[in-house]
């Protein structure tokens, strides 16, 4: 049986679920009939800063593979910075 850990990261390691979201991306892009140029302009540079911007605090989870080696999903919630009765959460997983 496989086994796995959950982490807590902070602003400073969000690059750790790079991967993950760019696979994300790339699947939003493929099924998308509508918003394919929203997924194509998109990259991961852009997306942590919009988060960091626009995020007043952010909650970033991550889980790895019993080794170590691998991440294999994460959930990244946010309180708006505007207005703190707002945020919303991502998530994905392999």
């Amino acid at each position: 049986m496989d086994r796995y850990d959950i982490k807590q990261g902070n602003v400073d390691n969000l690059d750790l679920i790079r991967p993950l979201w760019e696979k994300l991306n790339q699947l939003h892009f493929d099924l998308s009939p509508h918003f394919k140029t929203r997924f194509q302009d998109m990259n991961w540079d852009k997306r942590k800063r919009k988060l960091i911007e626009k995020s007043k605090d952010i909650l970033f989870d991550y889980v790895i593979d019993e080794n170590g080696s691998k991440i294999v999903g994460y959930c990244i919630s946010t309180i708006d910075k505007e207005d703190n009765k707002n945020g919303c959460f991502s998530k994905f997983s392999i």
